[in-house]
């Protein structure tokens, strides 16, 4: 897999770093900084889409996590530079486009090799005047990037 597999083509690109103390004995990086490096490409994947986490907190907007999934096809190791790709594609429930739900998915690469893909699920979640927090339709600048390919 060249590049996630997304609905709209678009991708955003980061690049990370393997730091020393994300890694094991062995130098590999703990497997669990897949997540963090994820987190970083769909920060930035939302940045340039117009819509940097600050500002949809600032809007009363929130974008809770639901699912991650994470394959791990070869290790990252210590001091390698990894780029991070991100992409939306829609979240299909019952067969049909969720209104609430949509997914990014990811790929960490060290130069041609994959290191890890995956997937996050998201809804957005708005703050109530009570303090709670309410699931939402997907904001519609975001729309257009999620919509799906239809088939006959």
């Amino acid at each position: 897999m060249s590049s996630p597999e997304t609905t709209s083509g678009l991708e955003a690109v980061a690049v990370a770093r393997v730091r020393y103390g994300e890694t094991d004995q062995m130098r590999f990086a703990y497997h669990a900084h897949a997540a963090v490096w994820f987190d970083a490409a769909r920060t930035e994947l939302l940045r340039r889409h117009g819509h940097a986490y600050r500002d949809l907190e600032e809007a009363g907007l929130w974008l809770p996590v639901l699912a991650l999934h994470v394959d791990y096809h070869r290790a990252a190791l210590y001091d390698d530079e990894l780029e991070l790709r991100a992409g939306f594609r829609p979240c299909r429930v019952a067969g049909r486009p969720s209104p609430l739900q949509f997914e990014i998915a990811y790929e960490v690469r060290r130069g041609p090799e994959l290191c890890y893909s995956g997937w996050t699920r998201h809804c957005f979640l708005r703050t109530c005047a009570d303090g709670g927090r309410r699931p939402v339709a997907i904001p519609a600048g975001l729309r257009p990037l999620l919509q799906a390919e239809e088939t006959p």
